[in-house]
C-alpha cells in the first residue's frame, strides 16, 4: 500500500497532502511547538531534550522523510515560519511527479478533455413539427384577404426560421470540453482500498480520539472531516490549523483592502 502522503495527494490536493506531512511529523515528534515567536511554528525536535532521546522510530521516520521533504523541515527547523505557508508545489512536487510516472495521478495537460457532444433528437423533432406548422398555413390562404395574407406570411416566416434552427441544431453534433479527476484508475482503486483497509478511522460516527497513526491514516484518505475530529482531541493541532486559517484570512483582507484602494478615484 502507498504511503499516508501519497495517498493524500492522490485522494485530495497537494496543499492537503503538505498539511498531512507536517500533521504526520507533529505527532510523531519529529516536529515540535516553537516558542520563538507569537504564532504557532514548528522546529525539527532535537535528538534529546530535556535528558529524554526522541524514540528510535521517531528517527527512523525523521531520516526516511527527510531526503523528500526537506523544503518543509528545513522551514520548520527557522522557528519563524510555519511549514503550513508553503507552497504545495514546492513540497509535494517531486512526489506529484512521481506518481504521474507510476500511472496514479494525471499530468496536468490530461484532466481536460474534448467529449462529442451528439444531435439532439428533440430538437431534430421540434424542427420536423415546424415543419409540418408551416405548411398549415396554406389551408387559410386566401388572395382576397390582405390582413389574413399578411398574417400567414408572418406566421410562415417565423415558423420557417424556427424550424430551420431546430433542424440545425438536431443534426449538428458539436464538441465540449470535460474535466476528468485528477486520479486515474488506478488511483481511484488504491484510494478505495485504503479506506477499506483503515475503515476504523473513519471519522463518521467515531468518537474516541486518534493515535498518532491512526489520525495521519484518516486524514490521507478521508480528509478534512478527519482533522476536524482530531482538533477535538488534539490542542497542539488546533492550534497549528488556527493559526494557519487566521494567516489566510489576514492575506485574503490585506488583497480585498489593497483592491478596494485601488478603485479609489476610479
Amino acid at each position: 500500500m502507498l504511503g499516508t502522503t501519497s495517498l493524500a495527494l492522490i485522494a485530495h490536493y497537494g496543499s492537503w497532502a503538505r498539511d498531512t506531512l507536517v500533521v504526520d511529523m507533529l505527532l510523531h515528534r519529529i516536529l515540535q511547538r516553537s516558542k520563538a515567536t507569537d504564532s504557532v511554528c514548528l522546529e525539527v525536535r532535537q535528538p534529546r531534550s530535556r535528558g529524554r532521546a526522541a524514540s528510535p522510530r521517531a528517527i527512523a521516520k525523521m531520516s526516511e522523510t527527510w531526503p523528500r521533504e526537506e523544503h518543509t523541515i528545513a522551514k520548520a527547523s527557522d522557528r519563524y515560519h510555519s511549514p503550513l505557508r508553503l507552497d504545495s508545489d514546492t513540497v509535494m512536487g517531486a512526489l506529484h511527479r512521481e506518481l504521474v510516472a507510476e500511472g496514479y495521478i494525471r499530468r496536468a495537460d490530461a484532466l481536460t478533455i474534448e467529449v462529442e457532444n451528439r444531435p439532439c433528437r428533440t430538437s431534430l423533432a421540434g424542427g420536423v413539427v415546424g415543419l409540418l406548422l408551416t405548411g398549415l398555413h396554406a389551408l387559410w390562404w386566401d388572395l382576397n384577404d390582405y390582413q389574413l395574407m399578411s398574417s400567414l406570411v408572418f406566421g410562415i416566416v417565423m415558423c420557417g426560421f424556427w424550424s430551420a434552427m431546430m433542424l440545425t441544431a438536431g443534426l449538428t453534433s458539436t464538441t465540449m470540453k470535460a474535466k476528468l479527476p485528477s486520479a486515474t484508475a488506478r488511483g481511484e482503486r488504491a484510494i478505495a482500498e485504503a479506506r477499506a483497509h483503515w475503515a476504523d478511522v473513519d471519522p463518521v460516527g467515531r468518537a474516541e480520539p486518534y493515535t498518532p497513526d491512526e489520525a495521519v491514516r484518516a486524514m490521507a484518505v478521508f480528509g478534512p472531516k478527519a482533522l476536524d475530529h482530531l482538533e477535538r482531541s488534539d490542542s497542539a493541532v488546533k492550534a497549528l490549523f488556527d493559526d494557519q486559517r487566521a494567516y489566510f484570512e489576514r492575506l485574503s483582507d490585506e488583497r480585498w483592502s489593497r483592491e478596494q484602494g485601488d478603485r479609489v478615484g476610479w
